[in-house]
């Protein structure tokens, strides 16, 4: 079964394989969060308050 190799974040890291069978699920997933996400948004959610400590770091 062919694969196709995964970007990895470390460039010395060797890439990961990603089956084709995974592939069309792992975009399904990407959608569904994707969705969800820009559905919270619109309902006001996905911000947070940050202390203002951390705005120094």
């Amino acid at each position: 079964m062919p694969s196709e190799p995964v970007p990895a974040k470390a460039a010395r890291s060797p890439p990961d394989l990603l089956l084709p069978n995974r592939k069309a699920r792992l975009k399904d997933q990407l959608s569904q969060v994707q969705a969800l996400h820009q559905q919270d948004l619109a309902n006001g959610f996905g911000h947070v308050h940050m202390a203002s400590g951390l705005a120094r770091k």
